[in-house]
């Protein structure tokens, strides 16, 4: 799938605070994806902290960074880049303050573990207890935190708006990946049991494995739920009256006896630390395995979604009529 939208910036705040905390300021939420997490390991890496010192500022429409689009694979990609310049702007700050501090190139210095040290004088002291505590100079002023970076990034299109469509977005970066699934299916009823189910993604570089593992499992799960059960009934005048209690969704026992998410990692060069879009981006790829995986056991060409027991055994009985008068 291609990623498409007019490139506005994502900004980002990182605030190096008076309480000795790494504080995020962005204009995005985590919808439950894990972005808090890994967004912590990005900065808490750019700055050499532990990430039990990130914390984010809450959401605020009207004091927070502009964040661009929300969408669950958009935002390590994006906002971890406005971090990623965040971050190395407010340990300027720290650094260069602490140059003059010591009477020393600021190239001597750096952040390493929580401590900014100097390789030419071996001098060090606790990055917290510069924020919270401080230090003086010789004549007294006092040197603390908070010391604030500011990031933006904005994507360069990878493929401008086609001759043949002027309004359609241009096309930001692409994701890559592929399913592979094994299925038995029921003759007599046209039920599909899915056995094993192994989606793979191309990453970039999987800074948090497991959240990357778990995303991928479960964007698999829902293309695997649309292609097996979800379905509206449009009337030509009137939405569809769609309660949850008569929708059809996949549940644990509709579930693959053996799911596996397999990682690929290919850096892209403008993702933060090679990291690409890691999001839905697994579910797209499933219907079309699946079908190919029926066609494989029944010789069935299926071009409707969902595959339920009643569509596949009305289009298996069409199959075999078809065959016994030709």
């Amino acid at each position: 799938p291609a990623l498409a939208g007019d490139p506005a910036p994502a900004t980002a705040a990182v605030v190096l605070d008076s309480e000795g905390f790494i504080t995020l300021q962005i204009g995005a939420v985590d919808a439950g994806q894990g972005f808090h997490a890994v967004a912590a390991q990005l900065v808490a890496a750019a700055l050499s902290v532990p990430p039990e010192w990130v914390r984010f500022a809450p959401v605020d429409t009207d004091s927070s960074p502009l964040h661009w689009l929300p969408p669950a694979g958009h935002l390590v990609w994006s906002l971890g880049n406005a971090l990623l310049a965040a971050a190395q702007e407010a340990r300027g700050q720290v650094l260069a303050a602490l140059a003059r501090l010591w009477d020393e190139p600021v190239g001597n210095l750096d952040i390493s573990d929580g401590q900014v040290i100097s390789y030419a004088s071996e001098r060090t002291l606790c990055l917290r207890h510069l924020l919270t505590t401080g230090v003086r100079d010789a004549q007294g002023r006092r040197l603390t935190g908070p010391f604030r970076g500011e990031g933006a990034f904005a994507a360069q299109p990878l493929q401008q708006r086609g001759p043949s469509d002027p309004a359609a977005p241009p096309v930001l970066h692409f994701s890559v990946g592929a399913v592979a699934i094994d299925i038995e299916v029921d003759t007599e009823t046209g039920q599909i049991f899915p056995l094993h189910l192994t989606p793979v993604m191309d990453v970039g570089h999987a800074i948090n494995p497991d959240a990357v593992s778990s995303q991928i499992k479960s964007a698999a799960l829902a293309g695997l739920g649309m292609a097996l059960f979800e379905h509206m009934h449009y009337s030509e005048n009137a939405a569809p009256g769609v309660h949850l209690a008569d929708y059809d969704m996949i549940t644990i026992r509709d579930l693959p006896a053996r799911l596996e998410a397999m990682i690929v990692e290919v850096p892209q060069e403008d993702g933060p630390y090679g990291m690409r879009d890691m999001g839905e981006h697994a579910f797209i790829g499933v219907p079309a395995a699946l079908a190919l995986a029926l066609h494989d056991a029944l010789g069935l060409r299926p071009t409707t979604l969902p595959l339920t027991s009643e569509r596949v055994w009305l289009d298996s009985r069409r199959s075999r009529m078809h065959a016994e008068v030709s």
